[in-house]
Formats: structure tokens, sequence, C-alpha cells
């Protein structure tokens, strides 16, 4: 007769096996768990970095008063078969807009070379207030009828700040810091993706187009896009997932052909604009 002693337990691996099953799904849980908490630290008014991006523009122009200024500096430089400089343009633009309800103040300033142009222009109760200066020339003014929203759908500042690239902030995570949020664009993703490489180009030929002025110029700078290096892009956030502060920059060149770069920052402020009519207001007729 067999000893009961040696009898096996049917049920063992079962039970066994069910341990392991149901610790693993434990395991999966708190994992999923971790990672749901984590997502939820990492995001700022309930958008994650990427979400802060993409709303980056409309949680600006949302509010009814802020202000932004940003500058942009750059170096472009053609060289001939000998190694000299056959062309070069140092360019320095500042664009600086303030808006209360349906007033507004608009100032955009381009040095290329020796050569500023300016365009100022306030809009207050209808009326609005434009003046232009250019190196050698006098300065002009006008005034006429109209409102902030017959301008501001022109100004794109805040548009060609922002690079078409969807991976630009994945999985980049907020650093806290006296209130404000940092979060730096994961240049793991960008390294040598075609797509990263596209919405450069797009960037810096808007930055072309918006400073130079000869449409041949403007082409030839163009056609000279083709890498990019050194590249960085960072944007604080406040509490409520508004931009506080952006800096970028990046080479660019093609071989012995060109080298540029490009350098941008730009600061934003709520509730604190004001306009007013400009000092000289007899000028505008």
């Amino acid at each position: 007769m067999e000893n009961q002693g040696q009898k096996k337990n049917p049920n063992k691996h079962l039970i066994i096996s069910l341990s392991i099953i149901g610790a693993a799904v434990l395991v999966a849980l708190i994992i999923a768990v971790v990672v749901i908490v984590s997502d939820l630290n990492n995001r700022i008014d309930g958008k994650n970095a990427s979400e802060l991006y993409a709303s980056l523009e409309s949680s600006v122009v949302s509010e009814s008063n802020y202000s932004y200024t940003v500058q942009k500096i750059g170096k472009l430089m053609l060289f001939q078969n000998d190694g000299s400089i056959a062309r070069e343009a140092d360019i320095k633009n500042t664009e600086e807009l303030r808006v209360d309800g349906s007033n507004l103040y608009y100032r955009k300033t381009i040095t290329v070379d020796d050569i500023t142009d300016t365009l100022e222009m306030t809009i207050i109760d209808g009326t609005a207030y434009i003046c232009t200066k250019s190196t050698g020339e006098h300065d002009k003014f006008e005034k006429t009828q109209a409102t902030s929203n017959n301008f501001r759908d022109s100004l794109t500042t805040i548009d060609s700040l922002i690079w078409d690239y969807d991976d630009l902030f994945k999985q980049s995570d907020p650093v806290e810091t006296n209130g404000v949020y940092l979060i730096e664009m994961n240049k793991e993703l960008a390294l040598d993706d075609p797509a990263f490489i596209k919405a450069m180009k797009a960037n810096a030929a808007v930055f072309i187009d918006d400073n130079i002025t000869n449409e041949i110029e403007r082409t030839l700078w163009k056609s000279c896009l083709k890498s990019f290096e050194a590249y960085d892009y960072d944007i604080t956030y406040d509490g409520e997932g508004r931009p506080v502060s952006l800096s970028y920059g990046y080479a660019m060149g093609n071989g012995n052909m060109f080298v540029g770069d490009l350098a941008v920052t730009a600061g934003f402020e709520y509730g604190k604009a004001i306009i007013s009519l400009p000092e000289n207001v007899d000028y505008y007729n």
C-alpha cells in the first residue's frame, strides 16, 4: 500500500501558479499606479510638456491682459570657393507686444548690418497710431480707424517661436524652482530625425523671410539651409501653464558654403500691460 505521506496534492501546483500570477498582477498594478502618479506629478495645470508646448500661443492670447518681448539675434555667412566671405548679414530683431482688452501696443525693430527699420503701433479706443522709421529717412506718422482685432491675426510673433516638431518635449519633465517650471527639449528624440531637420529649416526660413527684404537674397539664404547642430530649447511656465520665459538657439550650415546661427529669447507677463497714447500724438494725421 502506498505511503499516505507520499501522496501528491493535486491542487498544490495550481495554488503555486495562482500565487505567482497574483503576485505578477499585483506588481503590474503597482507599476501602473506609479506611472500614473508620476505622470500626474509631471503635469502643470493638467497638461504634460508636449501639451503645454502645443497650447503655448493660445495660453497667452486667451488672456485679456498680457505682454511679451522677443529678441532674435542671428548671423549668416556665405563663402566663395577660396574660403573668403562672399556675403554676410548680422541681424537683430526685437518685437514687443502689450495687450489690454481691446487696446494694443506693438513695436518691431529690425537691424540688418547698419540699417534699422522700426514699426510702432498703438491702438486705443478704435484708433490706430502708426509710426514707421528707417535709418536715413524721415519718420512717417499715420492715424486711422482700426481695432486691435484688425491687426492681431497678422502678429504671428509667438507662432514663429514654435518649431513644428511633435516630439520636441516628449518625455520631458518639468523642474520646479521658485514657483516656475523649467522644461527642456528632448535632444535624444530629435537626433538625426528628418522631421526635426524639416522643422528647423522651416523655423530658419521664417527668420530669413522676416528680416531680409531683398527677395533674391531671401531665396539665396534659404537655399543654403541644410544641416543643424548645437540646438537647444527650453521654456519656463507658471503654475497655470502659461509661458514665463523661452529661449532657443541653433547653428546651421551647408558644408563649406554657408554657416549661420540664431539665438532667441522671450519673456511673458500677465495682468501688467498698460496702453497709453503716443507722446507725440499731434504728429499723427
